[in-house]
């Protein structure tokens, strides 16, 4: 009973299946019909609603070409403006890097020009500063040498007077012990 009633689950799930399946099929099927019939169904419509909108052309063809010649000739003018925009925009930026350029160059000059002058000054302030320098060192050489100068002056001067002091001071003494001698013999003899 048991194997019995596994057998009929597994047919009814078997036969389920096929059946699900033929279903599948049949509603594909179905399917495809309908789109190839909606297809047929709007190809007829998109054609009647073709041939009246070229009847109704037809009937304004006259229109239709006023319409298209004012149109091109407005899409022409359209384009020649575009293209005379376009050439005064390229004059204008042609001109603009020019301007450009040149403010350029002239900044350029201008900057060389000032550092050729700065560098001219500088150099010269810097030779001032040495020739400066070197005036001053010198004079204060010289000063110096002025300062020594006059004070080996006076130190030769208070050499000179000191030496005449004591030669004087010596002649004195030198008298005077010459007269004392002098004065020892007289009073001995």
């Amino acid at each position: 009973a048991a194997a019995t009633r596994l057998q009929a689950v597994v047919r009814r799930h078997q036969a389920k299946k096929k059946v699900d399946g033929m279903r599948k099929l049949r509603q594909e099927e179905m399917n495809r019909a309908a789109t190839v019939v909606r297809k047929y169904w709007l190809r007829a419509m998109n054609r009647r609603w073709y041939l009246e909108l070229k009847a109704e052309f037809k009937e304004h063809e006259s229109s239709i070409i006023t319409i298209q010649r004012y149109t091109r000739g407005y899409l022409v003018r359209m384009r020649m403006w575009r293209d005379a925009i376009q050439a005064e925009e390229r004059l204008w930026a042609a001109v603009e890097i020019q301007r450009c350029w040149r403010g350029y160059m002239g900044r350029l000059r201008w900057e060389l020009e000032y550092e050729s002058v700065w560098s001219r000054e500088e150099a010269s302030r810097t030779i001032q500063r040495f020739v400066r320098g070197w005036l001053g060192r010198t004079h204060a050489i010289r000063l110096r040498k002025r300062i020594a100068r006059y004070e080996f002056e006076q130190a030769r001067r208070r050499f000179k007077a000191a030496q005449k002091i004591q030669a004087a001071a010596r002649g004195r003494q030198a008298r005077h012990r010459i007269n004392a001698r002098r004065q020892h013999i007289h009073q001995a003899a």
